[in-house]
Parts: C-alpha cells; sequence; structure tokens
C-alpha cells in the first residue's frame, strides 16, 4: 500500500502508556505479530492469508488508511478481503482531522485486546513505523511548547525550509528521517531537540532501551529492489486506472488543502500537484514512483535501526518465498511457540 507520513521517530505526548492488551487478570498474552517492511513488498497479501490460517483478525497500522475517503490511494482492503478477515482501524477518522500516534494507540489497544477476547489473534499489519513503535514502547514523554510551535510556523511560512535546516544542523539524524516536505514532523523534531536541549534522534534512542509495554515479533516482509520497484510501478498504473486522480479531486472539493495531513502522504501529494498547476500530468507517475521509492529507503532505515536496538525482534523472512510458502513457515512457526513447554 502507498505509504503516509514518513516512519518518523517521536511521537506526539499523549496519555501515560497503557498495560499489554490482554494481559490483565490471567497469564501473559503471547507476543503480538506484526508483519512490517516496505510498501508494496505484499505484506497485506500475507497477513490475509495468514489470519485465515490461524483464525487471526487484522490491525492495520498504516497511516493513511485510517482515513475515509482515502481508500485507492492508500490500498485499502476490499469488502471481500473485509468479508473474509475482519480488519480495523481502518476508515476512523475524517481526513480533515490530524490523526496522531496517540490516537492510533489507544484505538490499537482496544482492538488488540477485543480480538484476544474472543480467542482469536490480532496480526498488526502495515509500514507507518511511528504507530507501530509507540504501540511496541508507548509514546515518548516530551515537552510542548505552543509558542514554540507557532514561532517555527511562522519562520516556515515567512520562509519555508526554515526549521528543516535548523534540524539539520542540530540533530541530521532526525532531518534525514523525515521526508523536507513534511513540516509537522520537521517542527516537531527541532522542538524536542531545542525543549530537551539534546538531539530528538538522542531521545528517540534512548526511548528505544525501555522495556517493551507491548511485546511484539516483527516479520520483515520485502523484496529485491528491481521485482520491488517493478510492483510499485504497476500498483501507481493500477490506481490511476481505478480511479485515483477523481479520488484526490474529491478530497481538494471537501476543501483539504496539500498541507493536510492526508494530502501530505506520498501518491497523495503527488496528484494534489498535479491537479493544481504544480506539477505536468506526463511526470505523475514518474514522481509518484520517484517518492515512494524514498519512503521505501525510509522504512528500510527503520527497520535497520529497530534489529540494531533489539536484535531479537525482528525477524527477516526470506525474499524469494511467494506468499504460499511465507504462510506455512510462519504458520509452523506459530504452532511451535504455542506448544506446551
Amino acid at each position: 500500500m502507498l505509504p503516509g507520513p514518513p516512519c518518523h521517530p517521536h511521537a506526539a505526548h499523549g496519555p501515560p502508556p497503557q498495560p499489554s492488551p490482554g494481559t490483565s487478570g490471567g497469564p501473559p498474552a503471547p507476543p503480538l505479530w506484526a508483519l512490517v517492511g516496505p510498501t508494496a513488498a505484499g505484506k497485506s497479501a500475507l497477513a490475509l492469508a495468514l489470519a485465515q490460517k490461524l483464525d487471526g483478525e487484522i490491525i492495520s497500522a498504516d497511516a493513511v488508511q485510517v482515513y475515509e475517503h482515502c481508500t485507492i490511494g492508500s490500498a485499502k482492503p476490499t469488502s471481500a478481503e473485509r468479508a473474509l478477515v475482519p480488519h480495523h482501524l481502518i476508515d476512523v477518522a475524517h481526513p480533515s482531522a490530524p490523526f496522531d500516534a496517540s490516537q492510533f494507540v489507544h484505538l490499537a489497544q482496544k482492538a488488540i485486546a477485543a480480538v484476544r477476547a474472543r480467542g482469536r489473534m490480532p496480526i498488526l499489519c502495515g509500514g507507518t513505523g511511528l504507530y507501530i513503535r509507540a504501540l511496541r514502547l508507548g509514546l515518548i514523554e516530551v515537552p510542548k511548547d505552543a509558542a514554540l510551535r507557532a514561532e517555527l510556523e511562522a519562520a516556515d511560512a515567512q520562509n519555508p525550509g526554515t526549521s528543516l535546516k535548523r534540524l539539520r544542523q542540530l540533530d541530521p539524524a532526525s532531518a534525514q528521517s523525515i521526508h523536507p516536505s513534511n513540516g509537522h514532523y520537521v517542527r516537531r523534531a527541532l522542538e524536542i531537540t531545542l525543549l530537551s536541549g539534546r538531539p530528538a534522534s538522542v531521545v528517540r534512542a534512548e526511548h528505544g532501551a525501555r522495556p517493551a509495554l507491548l511485546p511484539m515479533k516483527l516479520f520483515w516482509v520485502d523484496r529485491p529492489d528491481a521485482q520491488l520497484r517493478q510492483r510499485i510501478a504497476a500498483r501507481i498504473g493500477h490506481m490511476l486506472q481505478l480511479g485515483f486522480v477523481d479520488e484526490v479531486r474529491r478530497l481538494l472539493g471537501m476543501g483539504l488543502g496539500p498541507q493536510s495531513q492526508a494530502l501530505r502522504s506520498v501518491g497523495y501529494r503527488e496528484v494534489a500537484a498535479m491537479l493544481l498547476g504544480q506539477l505536468p500530468p506526463e511526470a505523475l507517475e514518474g514522481a509518484m514512483a520517484k517518492s515512494t521509492w524514498g519512503y521505501v529507503r525510509r522504512q528500510r532505515i527503520w527497520l535497520r535501526r529497530e534489529m540494531r536496538e533489539a536484535p531479537a525482534l525482528v525477524q527477516p523472512l526470506p525474499q524469494h518465498e511467494d506468499t504460499d510458502a511465507k504462510v506455512r513457515r510462519l504458520t509452523e512457526q506459530w504452532r511451535q511457540e504455542a506448544a506446551p513447554r
């Protein structure tokens, strides 16, 4: 699925972390299985097949699928797929409303607990690393300063890129992990850096060293570069055939601007630019492919960083295996891990 906002390492400050869903009043629940990896690698198809095999339900970890009316560009599961397997955290927010990691964690915890209460297996699936990390470790408790935020916003409005330039000087690691067009995340990382007196990337690293609130096992679904590029190109063409341009036109007609959270997402951003006369129509597919590949790189960087912080957390799946082979592999692994010891 085409991604939403980048895998930024800093969650917004939110309510205190909650206990792991499904663990109160009984033995600890098994680690939550999560299918992660770059867009178009085949996570959704694998999740659907695995959920049918293991009596599971899918919890989406996609920052665009949460929005109503953002269907084609986020590659939401079809009605037939949702009839086969229940899906959660899809169409839970209006595209004009902000949606952050705090809201995701709250809704995901409730969904996971409900699935486990039904005796079924929750399977997290998506490429928004910020949401997955926040669910696993809790939200980073960092200060906020409305006056500073307003000052940064004003500086960017007067001279676009001001905050990004400052962030590159103060915290190059964070600046590299955020797409330059995502001013909200750039300013939040700069705000953390200025208020804490330490680079936001360092704050994130310290947060990663804490014990997991919700134990997880991340299965890295990926493909060789050449194959993934082909799949991305095919997906973009298919989305355009399905009416992606009309979908974005409707969103603009609803009053959403190009800086709204939904329309900042990869794919939506480029189509909106074309409709607003900022991108030639003949350049659309190439621009979408380039932007998507940049997101793929950031998703992989995030996963490698998670592996460095917690080597046992991430299990890469063989890239040469097809979906059926991966399902067999994971089903056998689940049975072995669930067997009495």
